[in-house]
């Protein structure tokens, strides 16, 4: 998911771009199995647009902490 230099790399996005595209639930995006910070860069590096997607899509809730 991420080069050499720890920057998310483009296919990877691609990829997300892609399910997003498609409306494809994206469970190996969800916070248990995504890290929180490599959540963040995926979301900063995708469009705007396909940003509430992915959030919609995998059913993170940043909003609901303990």
């Amino acid at each position: 998911m991420r080069d050499e230099d720890g920057e998310i790399r483009h296919p990877f996005v691609e990829a997300i771009a892609r399910a997003i595209h498609a409306a494809i639930r994206l469970p190996a995006c969800r916070g248990r199995e995504l890290h929180e910070a490599d959540l963040g860069d995926l979301i900063a590096a995708l469009e705007p647009d396909d940003r509430v997607s992915l959030v919609e899509l995998t059913g993170t809730d940043s909003t609901s902490r303990p």
